[in-house]
């Protein structure tokens, strides 16, 4: 799992959605199905998972913080409401994930070619349904899928609801598409273009300062055969390793094994 450090969080935000392939190291026996209008699958090793539940988001973020060594005092879990909002309008209070003007400039939605039954009028992203998370579209903060591919779950509260927030590969209207709107819904209820992201956040009472690092610090889950999974969230690639080590690496950097 990639993970891109977010200065104005101070902290990290998943580079993708959850994937089928990353979900089924916590739940092996997971389907994500197929598209019940059509033969086209959501169960690819790339596509983000879905038909799961809030509950169910919560429990692999849970199930993280049991196998995971992470920096002190941070946690793995979903985003609230106003976090998922930071990184979507990408610190510029933008209206859609891309900037202020329509149509779309990038994302999954359901355009010309999608299998939903209502399609985005002068629209096109050449998905059916779902699509790999490396396809969905990358924000100026450099985190795909914002806005589109699935709606993702986050900790926000409405009376007995929990708030999905980001647009789908099955949505079509505009304000549906807004970095402010959300969708109550149970938090039991899974759908197929339900889905999740994962953030490793301070804890919201720990006092201590968050470690040095770039403004948009990328880190990379590793990820070794099932049952096995070991996270370094000071591995960078080659050239950013170098930068990183010029101004000291983070610390409280560990690995975990599940």
């Amino acid at each position: 799992m990639a993970f891109v450090w977010i200065e104005a969080l101070k902290g990290w935000v998943g580079k993708y959605e959850v994937t089928n392939e990353e979900y089924r190291k916590f739940k092996q026996g997971h389907d994500s199905g197929t598209y019940s209008n059509s033969n086209l699958s959501l169960n690819g090793p790339r596509q983000p998972v879905v038909n799961v539940s809030y509950d169910d988001a919560v429990a692999f973020c849970e199930w993280m913080n049991r196998t995971a060594t992470l920096p002190q005092d941070y946690k793995a879990r979903l985003p609230d409401g106003e976090e998922w909002g930071v990184f979507a309008q990408c610190g510029d209070n933008r209206t859609y994930p891309w900037g202020n003007e329509w149509p779309p400039k990038y994302g999954n939605y359901s355009g010309q070619e999608s299998a939903w039954k209502d399609k985005m009028k002068g629209y096109t992203d050449e998905h059916p349904v779902t699509c790999g998370v490396e396809w969905s579209g990358k924000n100026d903060w450099g985190l795909y899928g914002v806005g589109g591919n699935v709606g993702e779950w986050t900790d926000e509260q409405r009376r007995s609801s929990r708030v999905l927030r980001g647009a789908s590969w099955s949505i079509i209207y505009q304000d549906n598409l807004r970095c402010d709107t959300g969708y109550d819904f149970r938090p039991s209820l899974r759908a197929n273009f339900f889905g999740f992201r994962v953030v490793v956040l301070r804890v919201v009472d720990a006092k201590v300062e968050a470690p040095v690092t770039t403004a948009k610090q990328e880190t990379v889950w590793q990820d070794v055969p099932l049952g096995e999974v070991f996270v370094t969230l000071g591995m960078l690639a080659p050239a950013q390793q170098a930068e990183l080590d010029a101004v000291g690496k983070p610390d409280q950097v560990g690995a975990m094994a599940v």
